[in-house]
């Protein structure tokens, strides 16, 4: 059986051809100035493919074609694996999609940030394409931000510079979003495989997360300034985190039945939407202490935020900066002599408060700090040793050990 020549592919190689060959009835291997390795070129499905043979041998060239030839005559032949996607692209396509499943604002931010950072090095590094990323890649990623290495930005430049090491819930977060993108590239068919297979992300970090004591409450509320010791006091009455207490609205707070309302919502003077973590919403009785201070603020805001801040604390028509309650919270702190501590133990005191009354279940304490499992709220809860001393001094285990003869005074363990 005879083929025409109308399956033969017609050479449209801007670059002048120095050798080309017709291998079998329908494939052409070529080279070019450019490029000492053999090309090929075939029609399949009335497209047009040509790629690297990866070889300048022409005796290899053509039993690599003639495999193609022959897979073409009997139909076998199998469209080439797509090309990957630019790595910018591919970023900015998976930041719509997160957006697309309605993810906090903080949280896109901060993959956007996180991405960047990948993007920057791997441009350094002459990677351009996502398939590019593979597991040394990864590798070497990371322990560039382990050693604080980043690159940055300036206009069209990159430069290296060294930075404070990122922390290892850092670390893994950052490696975590990425591994994110690799695995929405191949749902999406943008990837036909993982060319990062094999790359384990860094361990979880089990440092436990300090939890202030009642000695450290009392002198960071003595130390704090206004208007940040009232935020501190009510992050500790109600175990709301900061995003929580700097998104709290006048319309969330209920004083008829003591309580303010943590939800999502949209403010309509900043034209901004806002939804608690992982979409949880729930609602945070108000002790008379809290209550007297969302009163207050009350009287005296003028914006929709409960907590308004003053003057040059604030953005957004008066909602208050995390920055400036962190660093409230530092100048407060070092005024205390509290070394240790960040503005989320208030939540951890909170918690840890409320594992020590009796009438407090671990599941009251899931509802009241929004977890989403009693998993979490473990995490939460500490305790001290004078505490546990004075439990076990309340406990009696004359029960265990009925029917077992009472040991003399002067008997010895090893007689």
């Amino acid at each position: 059986m005879s083929i025409p020549e109308t399956n033969l592919p017609t050479t449209s190689v801007e670059t002048p051809i120095d050798e080309r060959e017709r291998v079998g009835s329908r494939v052409v291997i070529y080279r070019t100035a450019v490029s000492p390795c053999w090309q090929i070129q075939f029609n399949l499905n009335g497209r047009q493919f040509r790629h690297s043979l990866k070889t300048r041998s022409r005796k290899e060239a053509r039993k690599l074609a003639l495999a193609k030839d022959a897979q073409l005559v009997l139909g076998t032949a199998t469209l080439p694996a797509p090309r990957g996607a630019d790595l910018e692209k591919c970023v900015e396509s998976f930041l719509e999609y997160v957006q697309g499943k309605d993810r906090g604002a903080q949280t896109v931010r901060l993959y956007r940030q996180y991405l960047e950072q990948l993007i920057d090095w791997a441009a350094a590094h002459a990677i351009r394409r996502l398939e590019q990323l593979d597991l040394k890649s990864l590798e070497a990623f990371q322990q560039a931000i382990v050693a604080g290495r980043f690159i940055y930005r300036c206009g069209k430049e990159l430069e290296t510079r060294t930075a404070r090491p990122n922390s290892r819930r850092t670390v893994r977060s950052k490696m975590k979003t990425i591994r994110s993108v690799f695995r929405w590239a191949l749902r999406r068919g943008v990837l036909s495989k993982d060319p990062a297979a094999g790359y384990e992300l860094p361990p979880k970090a089990k440092d436990q997360a300090y939890c202030f004591t009642n000695p450290e409450l009392v002198a960071i509320f003595n130390a704090a300034e206004q208007p940040y010791k009232d935020i501190f006091m009510f992050l500790a009455m109600t175990g709301l985190r900061v995003g929580e207490l700097r998104f709290l609205t006048k319309a969330d707070v209920d004083l008829e039945q003591g309580l303010v309302c943590v939800r999502a919502k949209e403010i309509k003077e900043t034209g901004e939407r806002w939804k608690p973590k992982h979409g949880n919403e729930r609602i945070a009785p108000l002790s008379a202490k809290a209550r007297e201070i969302v009163e207050r603020h009350l009287t005296a805001a003028t914006a929709p935020w409960v907590f308004e801040a003053p003057s040059g604390h604030g953005s957004k028509g008066g909602r208050f900066e995390y920055q400036r309650i962190r660093q409230a919270l530092r100048r407060a702190k070092k005024a205390a002599g509290v070394e240790q501590g960040k503005v989320h133990s208030f939540r951890h005191a909170f918690c840890s408060h409320l594992a020590q009354q009796p009438h407090v279940t671990a599941f009251d304490a899931m509802k009241l700090m929004g977890h989403a499992s009693l998993d979490i709220v473990v995490v939460y809860f500490h305790t001290t040793k004078e505490r546990l001393c004075s439990v076990m001094s309340k406990v009696s285990f004359d029960s265990m050990l009925e029917g077992v003869p009472a040991l003399s005074a002067t008997s010895s363990p090893t007689e």
